[in-house]
């Protein structure tokens, strides 16, 4: 059986938060929370999908969230800046062009995702925002929380 080195990192991080508030007690505290934050990106499931998206880095994107594609800023193509976790939250950062102003995407607690070469679904979510806007779902909740499909391979450096 193989156990994924995030998985080993959260472990190690709540042990290390365990052993903080023992010995340290009050001084502990702040090592803990820190700790325990960790632990909870590191052993997240959002963790796991933010690591399925690198190939998605540097590469011209359309996104719908809750089957709408989002309002776009700028000359209309999205470039993934990045993918990241943070706690329970799956952070993409985009690109208005290859050289605009950079946009978060923020999906919080992110319930299963299918990754393949061109296209990232993720199934469900608490709530997505862009832009710091909250975008409402469908009430029914039959739509992908968020689509993100390759409009090009090619990498943007200044070519797009």
């Amino acid at each position: 059986m193989r156990i994924p080195y995030s998985r080993i990192l959260g472990m190690i991080s709540a042990l290390v938060g365990l052993g903080a508030i023992a010995t340290l007690r009050v001084a502990g505290i702040g090592i803990a929370v820190v700790a325990f934050l960790v632990a909870g990106t590191a052993m997240s499931g959002a963790n796991r999908i933010a690591s399925s998206l690198v190939s998605f880095v540097g590469k011209r994107v359309v996104v719908e969230v809750w089957g709408t594609p989002i309002p776009l800023i700028g000359d209309g193509h999205l470039v993934v800046a990045s993918a990241a976790a943070f706690g329970a939250g799956l952070l993409i950062r985009l690109h208005a062009g290859a050289e605009g102003p950079g946009v978060l995407l923020k999906v919080a607690q992110p319930r299963g995702a299918i990754v393949g070469s061109t296209v990232a679904e993720i199934q469900g979510a608490a709530y997505v925002s862009w832009a710091g806007a909250r975008i409402t779902g469908d009430a029914r909740g039959q739509t992908r929380a968020v689509t993100i499909t390759v409009e090009s391979t090619e990498a943007t450096d200044g070519a797009a």
